[in-house]
């Protein structure tokens, strides 16, 4: 098809697009390509250090206003940081001067080699570092996961590095619900490790953009229709009512201002008002809705396989699970998880854009809170009783909306294989034409080496091990000093085999 087709399909180009050979325009591209991607890297990991220095320098301001903690800690925070980044600069400086194989001494090569074929092999075999996040504390896994293994996939910046990051999560997330899930509602009321870290990378990677995209144009609907009264609760309204009532009559209201939800609903006009908050924030969170239902294509890739696998996986351990509690957790994970919190804040997610200096208002906050409260109690069809029953008007609204929530959670499920959807088979790996790189610090590649080691046991079983024998072949975990060198040729004479070219960063 490909020789006698004058416009052959896509699907068939790509098959065979590797047999074309390379020019000089190819090659300074794929070099472009890689100096872009090392820059990408190189500020996400900027990008995510001064995210978290700022937090901290926030949360010292916000003691210091509460008269916490004095002036002279906040100082003294900020010079420890200045020195602690004047530090970390200053033992990388030389490294910036040498990329990749050429930071490593000479004698050193053969180590070299082997954390090379190291690397390659945790990224290619997911099990390892699947079973090696659960093997260290819960708020060093966290750590390491954000660091270390995100950028041993590069962020997922490509479909090979995409394919293997997901076949971690993946392989992470069977692990985690094989040994440490003996319920599966522990899946909705835990705050289980992958799930946090997956919905993590997918709402701050390439997911932001799809937040914007899917709820974007709803929520700025939602904010600029200021006519609408969206309270619910009845002693606000009764509260809301007498000021208006006072405020147009000029005298003081005979009724009293502090009542009992009970007592508000008493009223008429405190009744009226409610079915009329009702209807309006029905028709808010039809918008929401329709705009999540209609926009499963944007959804991230990784996000809705790994909403598969948690179903499928969820339900091979506990077949006696109705198919309602599996549809239920995964809602949990696609909407009250991923979905919500930007609902419920989108200007912490840059859902909508805002100008300098403004913010949204508290009746914007509050209009918002309601419409995620009713899609939160759709998605896991829970009805409102007991000290919310002056909401059960909305409950039927909350069964036909689950409903509409069940065939969205099918349809987000219903999704190809990553070998499929990243063209990537068993084969994959023998054809490529340039080795993988990935873009690690000295600190980083000897802190996986000394994990690695303090878990050998538990992650190699048998003394035939692969990365047994590479551990064994490595040895202790050697210092900065003992790796950094200070001259090597530009172009080291290695054969290729499989394995990862490492650049320090």
């Amino acid at each position: 098809m490909l020789v006698h087709s004058s416009t052959p399909p896509l699907s068939v180009v790509r098959k065979f697009a590797h047999l074309l050979e390379l020019g000089d325009n190819d090659i300074r591209q794929e070099g472009e390509l890689l100096r872009l991607r090392e820059e990408v890297v190189r500020n996400i990991r900027s990008n995510r250090q001064l995210e978290a220095d700022l937090d901290l320098m926030d949360l010292k301001i916000g003691l210091l206003v509460r008269n916490r903690v004095t002036l002279q800690e906040v100082v003294s925070h900020h010079k420890k940081l200045t020195k602690k980044n004047k530090e970390e600069l200053s033992d990388m400086m030389a490294l910036e001067k040498h990329k990749g194989l050429k930071s490593l001494s000479k004698d050193k090569r053969e180590k070299l080699e082997a954390y090379q074929h190291l690397f390659y092999l945790l990224q290619t075999q997911p099990s390892y570092l699947a079973q090696l996040i659960f093997l260290m504390p819960q708020n060093k896994s966290t750590s390491f996961m954000e660091t270390v293994i995100f950028t041993l996939f590069n962020y997922g910046s490509d479909c090979r590095e995409a394919y293997l990051l997901l076949q971690l999560f993946t392989a992470a997330l069977r692990h985690e619900i094989k040994l440490k899930v003996d319920q599966p509602q522990e899946v909705v009321t835990g705050n289980p490790t992958v799930i946090k870290m997956l919905v993590s990378f997918y709402r701050h990677a390439r997911g932001q953009n799809a937040l914007r995209d899917i709820l974007g144009p709803a929520v700025r609907e939602v904010l600029q229709d200021r006519t609408l009264s969206i309270r619910t609760d009845p002693v606000d309204i009764y509260k809301s009512w007498i000021n208006q009532t006072e405020s147009q009559t000029g005298h003081k209201s005979s009724l009293p201002y502090e009542v009992s939800a009970e007592q508000a609903l008493s009223h008429p006009e405190v009744q009226q008002r409610l079915n009329i908050a009702i209807t309006n924030l029905k028709s808010l969170t039809d918008r929401v809705l329709n705009a999540i239902t209609s926009n499963i294509q944007k959804l991230p890739y990784g996000l809705r396989y790994t909403a598969k696998v948690l179903r499928d996986a969820l339900q091979e351990k506990f077949p006696q699970a109705s198919e309602d509690e599996m549809y239920k957790i995964v809602g949990n994970l696609v909407y009250y998880r991923y979905m919500n919190p930007a609902v419920v804040a989108p200007d912490g997610f840059d859902v909508v854009e805002f100008g300098v200096g403004s913010t949204l208002l508290p009746d914007q906050r509050r209009t918002l809170g309601s419409v995620a409260r009713i899609l939160q109690h759709s998605a896991a069809h829970k009805h409102f009783h007991g000290d919310s029953a002056h909401l059960r008007a909305l409950n039927d609204y909350i069964t036909h909306t689950h409903t509409k929530f069940r065939k969205f959670l099918h349809a987000v499920c219903d999704v190809s294989e990553p070998e499929e959807r990243f063209n990537i088979d068993e084969y994959s790996e023998m054809v490529i034409l340039n080795k993988p790189v990935i873009y690690i610090s000295i600190g980083e590649l000897i802190n996986t080496h000394k994990l690695l080691l303090e878990h050998q046991d538990a992650l190699c079983p048998q003394q035939n091990d692969p990365l047994l024998l590479l551990l064994r072949d490595l040895g202790k975990v050697p210092s900065v000093q003992a790796l950094v060198g200070q001259s090597v040729p530009k172009y080291p004479p290695y054969p290729y085999s499989h394995a990862t070219v490492l650049r320090i960063v």
